[in-house]
């Protein structure tokens, strides 16, 4: 998955346990339901690794690879279009 903010990305480490949430939304658009309805894609679990890559390709957001299930890499894969963000687990 890519990862919208760097910043977040950052503070990532193999084995961090994150849930994966998707904005269901565009804030740009007029109607736009708000920022409360984000949706939780994947809930806790473990990252593998985190991609250091060149700026060209950064600018498409951080590549962090996770353990997920099937069912979870196809829910990942039809918010590959949409901005990712994060909650890391304690």
């Amino acid at each position: 998955m890519r990862l919208a903010d760097p910043g977040a990305a950052a503070l990532l480490r193999p084995g961090s346990r994150i849930d994966v949430l998707a904005a269901a939304g565009d804030p740009l658009v007029v109607d736009y339901p708000g920022p409360d309805t984000a949706r939780r894609i994947v809930r806790d679990r473990p990252v593998i690794t985190v991609v250091a890559e060149d700026d060209a390709a950064h600018s498409l957001g951080t590549l962090i690879v996770l353990a997920v299930t099937d069912e979870e890499a196809q829910a990942l894969a039809g918010h590959a279009a949409d901005r990712l963000s994060i909650a890391i687990r304690g």
